[in-house]
C-alpha cells in the first residue's frame, strides 16, 4: 500500500491545523489497510480555502496525496455538499466510489470522507456504507477532541504569558517607585541632619516632582485596572472652551521637562470641545513622552492639533527608525516595547491608556511609519452622540 498522507503537505501552515491533519492522516491510513474493499481512503475539505485531499492513503495505482486540490474533473464528486452518495465516477483508474459527510458536533460541515473501490459490489456492500458512515463519524470526533486541545493548549499559554507579563510589571513598578522613594528618602535626611532655610524651595521642588512621579506611576495603574476590570477609566465630560491653552501648557510642561530638545506646536482650536479635557491633556502628554523617548534626539518632535464642527484631531511626530510591522501592531498593548527599544524603565501603560482614552472618547488612534517619521494620530467626533 503507498501512504501518502504526510501532514499538511500543501496546506497552510498552522499548528492546530497540522494536528488536525496528522489525526486525519492516521485515520484514512488504518480505513485503507483494514478495510480491504478500499483502494484509497480521502477527507476532502474546503476548510481552508478551495478544496483539497486534506488527508489521503491510497494503494498501489492511486494517484492522489494529502494536500492535493481536487480541481480535476475526476475529483468533482469529492468536492460536494450534500447526503451520503454511492456512484461510478472514476477517480483515475478506479471505476466506483462512495463518498460520506462529515458533520462537526456543531452541526458545521467540515468535508468529506471518500472511499474509491474497483469493484461496483464494494461500494454497494451495506458493511462499508455502514463503516464510512461509522469513519466519518470518527473523523468529526477526531477534529473536535484536536480542536478543543489546541484551544486549551493556547489558553495555557495565554495565561502563562499573562503570569509572565504580570511578574515584569510588579519588577518594574516596583523599579520605578524605588526612584522617587530614594529621592524622598535622600532629601529627607538632609533636612534632618542640617535642615537650611536657603535650600528649603530647592528641596520642596525636587520633593514635589518626585510625588507627582509616584503619583503618576499609580494613576497609570488604576488606569489599567479600570481599562480592563472596571466599566473603563473614569470620565468627567465638559463643553471645554479652553481645550488649546491646556493642551498648549502639556506642550509647555514637556519642554521644560526637556530642554535640549525642540518641540513644534501649532494648536488651533477656536470652538468649544465636548470632552474630558484632563484626559486628553493625558492623552497628548503621553505621546509627547512616547514621541521624545523614541525619536531622534537631533530632530524636531511637533504637535498639531485642530478642531471642527465635527471632528478634533491631534497629532504628535517624531522623526528617526521607523516602526517595523510587530511593534504597529502591538504598540497599543500595556508592557509592550519593540525590541530595540532606547529605554527599559517605565511601565509601559503610556499608549495603552490613550488608546482607552480615545475609545472612551467615541474617537480612535492609530500611528503611522514612513519615510523616518513615526506619527500617532487621535481623532474624535466633537459631539457626544
Amino acid at each position: 500500500m503507498k501512504n501518502k498522507n504526510a501532514p499538511g503537505e500543501g496546506l497552510p501552515k498552522d499548528t492546530a491545523f497540522e494536528a488536525e491533519t496528522y489525526a486525519l492522516a492516521q485515520l484514512v491510513d488504518v480505513i485503507c489497510r483494514r478495510t480491504p474493499q478500499a483502494q484509497a481512503a480521502v477527507v476532502a475539505s474546503p476548510a481552508r480555502g478551495p478544496w483539497r485531499a486534506v488527508a489521503a492513503s491510497a494503494r498501489s495505482g492511486q494517484r492522489i496525496a494529502s494536500g492535493q486540490r481536487l480541481d480535476r474533473p475526476e475529483h468533482a464528486w469529492m468536492a460536494e455538499r450534500g447526503e451520503p452518495s454511492v456512484g461510478s465516477q472514476p477517480l483515475d483508474n478506479s471505476a466506483f466510489r462512495l463518498r460520506q459527510p462529515i458533520v462537526l458536533r456543531d452541526g458545521s460541515f467540515f468535508g468529506n470522507l471518500c472511499l474509491v473501490a474497483s469493484r461496483a459490489d464494494s461500494v454497494a456492500d451495506a458493511g462499508l456504507r455502514d463503516a464510512a458512515g461509522v469513519f466519518a463519524e470518527l473523523a468529526a470526533l477526531l477534529i473536535g477532541q484536536t480542536r478543543r486541545s489546541a484551544d486549551a493548549e493556547a489558553r495555557l499559554d495565554n495565561e502563562a504569558a499573562a503570569a509572565e507579563q504580570r511578574e515584569r510589571f510588579v519588577a518594574v513598578l516596583a523599579h520605578d517607585l524605588r526612584t522617587p522613594l530614594s529621592t524622598v528618602r535622600a532629601l529627607g535626611e538632609t533636612l534632618s541632619i542640617a535642615p537650611e532655610r536657603a535650600n528649603l524651595p530647592r528641596i520642596a521642588k525636587i520633593l514635589l516632582a518626585a510625588v507627582a512621579r509616584m503619583a503618576s506611576l499609580i494613576d497609570g495603574v488604576l488606569d489599567l485596572a479600570r481599562a480592563r476590570l472596571g466599566g473603563g477609566i473614569t470620565m468627567r465630560w465638559q463643553s471645554c472652551p479652553d481645550l488649546a491653552e491646556r493642551l498648549s501648557q502639556i506642550v509647555e510642561e514637556a519642554r521644560a521637562a526637556h530642554p535640549g530638545r525642540r518641540i513644534h506646536s501649532q494648536i488651533q482650536i477656536a470652538r468649544a470641545v465636548d470632552c474630558d479635557p484632563a484626559r486628553l491633556q493625558q492623552l497628548l502628554g503621553n505621546l509627547l513622552d512616547n514621541a521624545l523617548t523614541h525619536g531622534d534626539e537631533g530632530r524636531p518632535v511637533s504637535v498639531v492639533a485642530d478642531a471642527n464642527e465635527s471632528e478634533l484631531v491631534i497629532r504628535v511626530a517624531n522623526e528617526g527608525a521607523e516602526l517595523d510591522s510587530e511593534t504597529i501592531a502591538h504598540v497599543f498593548e500595556p508592557f509592550w516595547r519593540p525590541k530595540r527599544s532606547k529605554r527599559a524603565e517605565g511601565l509601559g501603560l503610556g499608549l495603552f491608556i490613550c488608546a482607552h482614552i480615545a475609545t472612551r472618547h467615541g474617537g480612535s488612534i492609530r500611528v503611522e511609519s514612513a519615510n523616518g517619521a513615526t506619527t500617532f494620530v487621535f481623532s474624535m467626533p466633537n459631539a457626544r452622540a
